[in-house]
Protein backbone atom coordinates (compact mmCIF):
# COMPACT_ATOMS: atom_id res chain seq x y z
CA UNK A 1 0.00 0.00 0.00
CA UNK A 2 2.77 2.47 0.92
CA UNK A 3 4.52 1.73 -2.38
CA UNK A 4 1.40 2.65 -4.36
CA UNK A 5 0.98 5.87 -2.36
CA UNK A 6 4.63 6.72 -3.00
CA UNK A 7 4.21 6.05 -6.74
CA UNK A 8 1.13 8.30 -6.79
CA UNK A 9 3.07 11.03 -4.95
CA UNK A 10 5.88 10.88 -7.52
CA UNK A 11 3.40 11.07 -10.41
CA UNK A 12 1.70 14.13 -8.90
CA UNK A 13 4.86 16.17 -8.21
CA UNK A 14 6.26 15.27 -11.62
CA UNK A 15 2.97 16.28 -13.28
CA UNK A 16 3.09 19.67 -11.54
CA UNK A 17 6.59 20.15 -12.97
CA UNK A 18 5.47 19.31 -16.52
CA UNK A 19 2.75 21.98 -16.68
CA UNK A 20 3.51 25.13 -18.63
CA UNK A 21 3.66 27.53 -15.73
CA UNK A 22 3.76 31.29 -16.12
CA UNK A 23 6.90 32.99 -14.82
CA UNK A 24 4.85 35.20 -12.49
CA UNK A 25 3.49 32.09 -10.75
CA UNK A 26 6.99 30.64 -10.41
CA UNK A 27 8.18 33.90 -8.85
CA UNK A 28 5.13 34.13 -6.60
CA UNK A 29 5.56 30.59 -5.26
CA UNK A 30 9.30 31.02 -4.68
CA UNK A 31 8.74 34.30 -2.84
CA UNK A 32 5.76 32.98 -0.92
CA UNK A 33 7.61 29.92 0.37
CA UNK A 34 10.57 32.12 1.33
CA UNK A 35 8.44 34.11 3.79
CA UNK A 36 7.41 30.88 5.50
CA UNK A 37 10.97 29.61 5.87
CA UNK A 38 11.49 28.24 9.39
CA UNK A 39 8.15 29.75 10.38
CA UNK A 40 9.66 33.25 10.37
CA UNK A 41 6.39 34.95 9.46
CA UNK A 42 4.60 33.13 12.29
CA UNK A 43 7.38 33.85 14.76
CA UNK A 44 7.26 37.54 13.84
CA UNK A 45 3.48 37.57 14.29
CA UNK A 46 3.80 35.80 17.65
CA UNK A 47 6.33 38.36 18.88
CA UNK A 48 4.07 41.23 17.77
CA UNK A 49 1.09 39.65 19.57
CA UNK A 50 3.08 39.18 22.79
CA UNK A 51 3.81 42.93 22.85
CA UNK A 52 0.11 43.74 23.29
CA UNK A 53 -1.46 42.75 26.62
CA UNK A 54 -4.83 42.00 25.00
CA UNK A 55 -3.19 39.57 22.56
CA UNK A 56 -0.45 38.20 24.80
CA UNK A 57 -1.97 34.76 25.38
CA UNK A 58 -2.49 34.28 21.64
CA UNK A 59 1.12 35.33 21.00
CA UNK A 60 2.47 32.97 23.66
CA UNK A 61 0.37 30.12 22.26
CA UNK A 62 1.52 30.87 18.71
CA UNK A 63 5.20 31.02 19.66
CA UNK A 64 5.04 27.89 21.81
CA UNK A 65 3.21 25.98 19.08
CA UNK A 66 5.98 26.85 16.63
CA UNK A 67 8.65 25.56 19.02
CA UNK A 68 6.71 22.35 19.61
CA UNK A 69 6.20 21.81 15.86
CA UNK A 70 9.90 22.29 15.19
CA UNK A 71 10.84 19.80 17.90
CA UNK A 72 8.12 17.32 16.93
CA UNK A 73 8.66 17.46 13.18
CA UNK A 74 12.30 18.27 12.64
CA UNK A 75 13.82 16.33 15.51
CA UNK A 76 11.42 13.41 15.86
CA UNK A 77 9.06 12.69 12.94
CA UNK A 78 11.44 13.44 10.07
CA UNK A 79 13.99 11.10 11.61
CA UNK A 80 11.37 8.39 12.02
CA UNK A 81 10.06 8.62 8.43
CA UNK A 82 13.43 9.43 6.77
CA UNK A 83 11.67 10.08 3.49
CA UNK A 84 13.81 11.60 0.72
CA UNK A 85 12.61 14.77 -0.98
CA UNK A 86 11.38 14.72 -4.58
CA UNK A 87 14.50 16.56 -5.67
CA UNK A 88 16.64 13.85 -4.06
CA UNK A 89 14.89 11.22 -6.18
CA UNK A 90 15.02 13.26 -9.39
CA UNK A 91 17.94 15.72 -9.34
CA UNK A 92 17.38 16.60 -13.02
CA UNK A 93 14.44 18.90 -12.31
CA UNK A 94 15.44 22.55 -12.50
CA UNK A 95 14.54 24.00 -9.11
CA UNK A 96 13.05 27.46 -8.66
CA UNK A 97 14.54 27.79 -5.18
CA UNK A 98 17.96 26.86 -3.93
CA UNK A 99 18.22 23.47 -2.33
CA UNK A 100 20.18 23.91 0.86
CA UNK A 101 22.59 21.15 1.83
CA UNK A 102 21.05 20.74 5.29
CA UNK A 103 17.40 20.50 4.27
CA UNK A 104 16.88 17.10 5.81
CA UNK A 105 14.08 14.71 5.11
CA UNK A 106 10.78 15.36 3.38
CA UNK A 107 8.00 14.09 5.67
CA UNK A 108 6.33 16.01 7.21
CA UNK A 109 6.79 19.41 5.57
CA UNK A 110 8.09 21.89 8.12
CA UNK A 111 6.78 24.91 6.22
CA UNK A 112 3.29 23.43 5.99
CA UNK A 113 3.20 22.09 9.54
CA UNK A 114 4.30 25.40 11.06
CA UNK A 115 1.72 27.21 8.92
CA UNK A 116 -1.21 24.93 9.76
CA UNK A 117 -0.27 25.09 13.45
CA UNK A 118 -0.25 28.88 13.28
CA UNK A 119 -3.56 28.92 11.41
CA UNK A 120 -5.24 26.79 14.07
CA UNK A 121 -3.93 28.98 16.89
CA UNK A 122 -5.01 32.15 15.09
CA UNK A 123 -8.44 30.67 14.32
CA UNK A 124 -8.84 29.66 17.97
CA UNK A 125 -8.40 33.26 19.09
CA UNK A 126 -10.00 35.00 16.09
CA UNK A 127 -11.90 32.92 13.53
CA UNK A 128 -11.96 35.68 10.89
CA UNK A 129 -8.19 36.06 10.93
CA UNK A 130 -7.99 32.28 11.13
CA UNK A 131 -9.64 31.96 7.74
CA UNK A 132 -6.97 34.20 6.25
CA UNK A 133 -4.26 32.21 8.05
CA UNK A 134 -5.66 28.93 6.68
CA UNK A 135 -5.64 30.31 3.12
CA UNK A 136 -2.06 31.41 3.69
CA UNK A 137 -1.16 27.97 5.10
CA UNK A 138 -2.77 26.19 2.14
CA UNK A 139 -0.80 28.35 -0.30
CA UNK A 140 2.41 27.61 1.56
CA UNK A 141 1.64 23.89 1.49
CA UNK A 142 0.91 24.00 -2.25
CA UNK A 143 4.08 26.02 -2.88
CA UNK A 144 6.15 23.22 -1.34
CA UNK A 145 4.76 20.72 -3.87
CA UNK A 146 4.95 23.28 -6.69
CA UNK A 147 8.62 23.96 -5.93
CA UNK A 148 9.44 20.21 -5.92
CA UNK A 149 10.50 20.23 -2.28
CA UNK A 150 7.73 17.96 -0.92
CA UNK A 151 5.26 15.31 -1.93
CA UNK A 152 1.52 15.82 -1.51
CA UNK A 153 1.44 13.35 1.37
CA UNK A 154 4.22 15.31 3.11
CA UNK A 155 2.03 18.40 3.28
CA UNK A 156 -1.07 16.32 4.13
CA UNK A 157 0.74 14.77 7.09
CA UNK A 158 1.98 18.26 8.01
CA UNK A 159 -1.61 19.50 8.15
CA UNK A 160 -2.36 16.85 10.76
CA UNK A 161 0.87 17.15 12.75
CA UNK A 162 0.76 20.94 12.81
CA UNK A 163 -2.88 20.91 13.86
CA UNK A 164 -2.29 18.26 16.53
CA UNK A 165 0.69 20.10 17.99
CA UNK A 166 -1.25 23.39 17.95
CA UNK A 167 -4.28 21.81 19.60
CA UNK A 168 -2.06 20.38 22.33
CA UNK A 169 -0.38 23.75 22.77
CA UNK A 170 -3.72 25.53 23.12
CA UNK A 171 -4.76 23.03 25.79
CA UNK A 172 -1.42 23.41 27.59
CA UNK A 173 -1.53 27.22 27.61
CA UNK A 174 -5.15 27.22 28.80
CA UNK A 175 -4.24 24.76 31.57
CA UNK A 176 -1.32 26.97 32.66
CA UNK A 177 -3.49 30.08 32.65
CA UNK A 178 -6.19 28.24 34.61
CA UNK A 179 -3.60 27.14 37.18
CA UNK A 180 -2.52 30.77 37.51
CA UNK A 181 -6.14 31.76 38.19
CA UNK A 182 -6.97 33.18 34.75
CA UNK A 183 -9.90 31.91 32.75
CA UNK A 184 -9.19 30.25 29.37
CA UNK A 185 -10.34 32.12 26.29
Amino acid sequence: MFASIHEWDIRVVDAVQRFQRPIWLDNFMATFTYFAHAGLIWLALGIILVLFVKCRRAGITLLLSQVIVIIGNELILKNIFRRPRPTDLNPYIQLLVERRANMGYSMPSGHASLSFAAALVIAYYNWRLGIIAYVFAALIAFSRVYLYMHFVTDVAVALFTGSAFAFGTIKLVNWIYTKKGNQPT
